[in-house]
């Protein structure tokens, strides 16, 4: 008899709770894209939530990021109302992680760096890992989706790939590898700027393709200068969304030659991460197609009601013509002689383009690597206080074990022709020329032959 009427207490007394909203409390859950449980979101700031694996926080992360501004949007809540949400009503999160690709990278990676992060992409915007380790310092940080100066990974995204959209620049085009101007250090003394990594100029003719494949900085500056800021400030807002706002203010006060260096190398004011720095680099592997990069596939309710479901949406940012050329460009970057050769050694196809900064807030050099496969981009950012740029090798070794298929290739492009030129004029080869190289032009803008010799 006690028992019946302990029983029915506890039905009346959860009947109750019901009613006046005191219904037990059910976390939300993170599932990889095969089904795997990654993580419980009893609470949501970063160090706190219930990860499966210690690994997996950073992408867990992530998602949260992403599911808390879907639902904000989505029904026009607070991001207070958005995160209780998350903790009490029992959704189910169904990401695109891809378990296999994570692997590869965790198991491949060895070399000692004290902060690193990775977020490797498919060409459709699917974030497949993200990969984060800290010191002891930065133990709770998610360097994955903290914005960090991208340096010269950003010079193909700002300088080099809107200027050969616009017709400013082809393969071959010349400039000289001088100072821009003047500038005072530290203590008051003036000094050559930009400077270049070796310390030295050439001060004779440059093409791109070795301006970029050495990344030197006065052609980048000076691409940047004839292109203009403010377009390309415009096309990284426009086609990217990138916070160039402190840029355009700068721009728009006449003051465009402070921010040469926040656009043209990478100094920018409000930082890129490596989950949005792989997404951008897209654009280089599938044709100039550029789909924002996503976690979340589906989100269903504690009813079982699927309340989101992604619909990427690829956007053409630059034409065929360019993205095939860049591709050919950045390819370079990999090869004997680039700044980031040592990407190459896998013997993949990969271009990709390295970054290194001095960044004084954080009181180390950001070091960067962002590369990309006919099936994949792949951003690695180290920070480093003694030791070099050793991110191309980490783009390495973390790729090196991820399955791709042998027979991929990037897009071909029939309007794009492979022309010998002049390598003191840049002009198509003449009958009296010394040096020549091999590049790519659109098929309307072969360079005019040589007279020169």
């Amino acid at each position: 008899m006690i028992k019946r009427i302990i029983a029915a207490f506890c039905v009346v007394f959860a009947a109750a709770m019901i009613l006046v909203g005191c219904a037990p409390k059910s976390p939300s859950v993170i599932v990889s894209a095969n089904g795997e449980i990654m993580g419980e979101l009893t609470q949501t700031t970063w160090g706190s939530v219930e990860p499966t694996e210690e690994g997996y926080k950073s992408y867990v992360d992530a998602v949260i990021r992403e599911t808390l501004d879907i639902l904000c949007e989505q029904k026009n809540l607070s991001l207070g109302d958005a995160d209780k949400i998350l903790r009490t009503k029992g959704y189910r999160i169904e990401t695109v992680f891809d378990e296999g690709v994570y692997k590869s990278m965790t198991e491949a990676q060895t070399s000692m760096v004290d902060n690193m992060a990775a977020a490797v992409t498919d060409l459709k915007g699917r974030v497949l890992a993200i990969y984060s380790v800290s010191d002891e310092n930065n133990e709770h940080r998610n360097l994955a989706c903290t914005s960090f100066y991208p340096c010269s990974a950003f010079k193909p995204l700002s300088v080099y790939a809107p200027a050969l959209e616009s017709g400013n620049i082809s393969w071959s085009t010349m400039t000289v590898d001088s100072p821009v101007k003047k500038i005072e250090d530290a203590v008051g003394s003036l000094r050559d700027w930009p400077s270049n990594a070796s310390g030295t100029y050439t001060n004779s003719n440059m093409d791109i393709k070795t301006a970029i494949k050495e990344s030197i900085n006065t052609v980048a500056v000076k691409t940047l200068i004839n292109y203009g800021s403010a377009n390309s400030a415009e096309f990284l807002s426009d086609n990217f969304g990138i916070d160039m706002s402190y840029e355009t203010q700068q721009i728009n006060a006449g003051r465009e030659e402070d921010v040469l260096d926040n656009i043209a190398l990478g100094y920018l004011a409000a930082g890129v991460n490596t989950v949005d720095m792989a997404g951008y680099y897209q654009i280089f592997a599938n044709g100039g197609i550029y789909v924002k990069p996503y976690t979340i596939a589906k989100i269903i309710d504690d009813l079982g009601k699927v309340i989101y479901e992604a619909e990427p949406i690829g956007y053409q940012i630059i034409s065929p013509e360019t993205a095939f050329i860049m591709n050919s460009l950045l390819q370079e970057v990999v090869m004997p002689g680039g700044t980031g050769q040592a990407a190459g050694h896998s013997g993949k196809l990969v271009g990709g383009k390295t970054g290194t900064g001095e960044n004084l807030a954080e009181g180390w050099n950001d070091n960067w690597f962002v590369g990309f496969t006919p099936e994949y981009t792949c951003a690695v950012w180290h920070s480093a206080r003694m030791t070099s740029n050793v991110a191309a090798a980490l783009f390495a070794e973390l790729t090196d074990e991820i399955v791709i298929n042998e027979n991929a290739i990037f897009p071909p492009n029939e309007n794009v022709k492979q022309i010998a030129y002049c390598t003191e004029s840049g002009k198509r080869i003449g009958d009296n020329c010394k040096g020549m190289d091999i590049g790519w032009f659109m098929h309307d803008e072969i360079p005019e032959k040589c007279e020169e010799h």
